[in-house]
Order: structure tokens, then sequence, then C-alpha cells
């Protein structure tokens, strides 16, 4: 329910404590669109802060796609209390990227109407958990906060300073809670079953990566095609019997 003046933004970050990569990714709706936007960087200072500084980076990011479309209310869905106690001063801000993120979004508000909403994480909320799914997903790329999405909006990427780093890449075999033991190959080949079974040719898989989320116990396996992208999620515990 969003017009060209009313906006609604979902947003979520996580963080590879493997890769010391935190990410950030915003759902926008504005005038019935849904953007989307996700990125990840390893700005060491703000890495330590783990997926809050994705949680506080989707915020400003969202703030900053509303402003630029003339958005006048944003109302945020978030499910980390620091986006709204730090924003409305019921937290003190103590940290410097704290404070930048209060500061910014004290700033805004003299452009835009904000308003915080309150979601329990992984209850079951659409948007939430696809945010959440965009977080995660943005760990597997570059995660270049300059690139435009999509839509072609492009947050400015100095609302935290951001430093390049080299991409790396681990291959393992993941014992999951279940205690089943999962491959990359047969990662890479279950994704391809799935590709094959909507009708796509295994010739124009460009490229094939999975991330482990150990808390939730679910792979998601990111296939990337000549012309479509596909996002499977995996549960380790239905892992059994596929080859």
């Amino acid at each position: 329910e969003s017009n060209s003046d009313d906006a609604i933004a979902y947003i979520d970050g996580s963080y590879s404590n493997v890769a010391k990569r935190f990410s950030y990714a915003v759902i926008l709706f504005i005038d019935g669109e849904k953007i989307t936007y996700s990125g990840s960087e390893n700005t060491s200072e703000l890495a330590e802060m783990r997926n809050v500084a994705g949680e506080l980076k989707a915020a400003m990011c969202a703030i900053q796609l509303a402003n630029k479309n003339g958005v006048k209310n944003l109302k945020i869905y978030y499910d980390y209390a620091g986006i709204e106690m730090w924003a409305t001063g019921k937290w003190k801000a103590k940290m410097f990227y704290t404070q930048e993120y209060a500061n910014y979004v004290k700033k805004m508000k003299e452009k835009i109407n904000i308003t915080f909403v309150k979601v329990v994480a992984h209850s079951g909320d659409l948007y939430n958990d696809e945010a959440d799914h965009l977080a995660k997903i943005a760990l597997l790329g570059e995660g270049d906060a300059s690139a435009k999405n999509e839509n072609g909006f492009a947050p400015d990427s100095n609302v935290f300073p951001v430093l390049s780093g080299k991409k790396s890449s681990i291959n393992l075999n993941i014992m999951s809670k279940q205690g089943t033991i999962i491959s990359p190959e047969k990662l890479y080949k279950w994704a391809k079953s799935n590709w094959l079974r909507e009708k796509m040719k295994v010739a124009d898989i460009l490229e094939i990566k999975a991330y482990y989320d150990i808390n939730s116990d679910l792979f998601y396996i990111n296939v990337l095609g000549k012309q479509n992208e596909r996002i499977y999620t995996l549960r380790s515990d239905e892992w059994n019997g596929k080859e």
C-alpha cells in the first residue's frame, strides 16, 4: 500500500564470520513498485560490528532510496532493535558508527518523515524473510556498494566509508546440525537438477554459489545463467536422499 509520497521498506543485515564481511538488503515499495537493493562490504572497523553494521547500512540505504525518489513519508520494517533505538535516542550511541547512523537519520528526518515498525525475525513475515534472504545471498558476491540494482538506483557508497577487499572462496565439506555431510559437488549437482527441472539449459549456467547459515541450518544456492538467475533454499534435514 504505497504511493509516490508514502513508501514502505523492509531491511535486514547479515555477517559471514569466515569471510569477515557484512551485508545489507532493502526491499522498498514506492507507488506500487517493488525495488530491491543489496550488497556486502568488508570494512574491518565495521565488520567488528558483525550483522549490526549491515542492519544500519540497510536502514540508511532505504532512506537514501526513498529520498532520491521524492518520498515524503517512509515506514521502515526492521527486526534489530537498534535500528529504532539509536535513531530515536532511546539507546545512547556510544560507538562512532552508531553515532554516525543516529546523526544521519536525524539529518534525513528534516527531509522525510521516518517511522519504524518492529518485526519478529524468522517469524514468517514475507518481506522480512525475503530481506534476510537477500542479505545472505549478498555475502556470496562482490558487494560493490556503488553498483546499481536492476531498477537503476544506487545509494551513495559513502554512507559508511567503503574499503575495497579481495574476494576469496573456500571449498569445504559441511557437516550440518543434522549430522549430514554435504560436499560442494553435491550442492552443485542438486542446483543443476533444480535448474533443469525449471526447463533451463545446463549449458547456460555461468556460476553456482552456495552459502550455509549455521543458525537456521539452511543452504542458499544461487545459480546464475546467461538469461536467468535462480536462488534455491535447502534445509539440511531435507538433504537425505538428494543426489
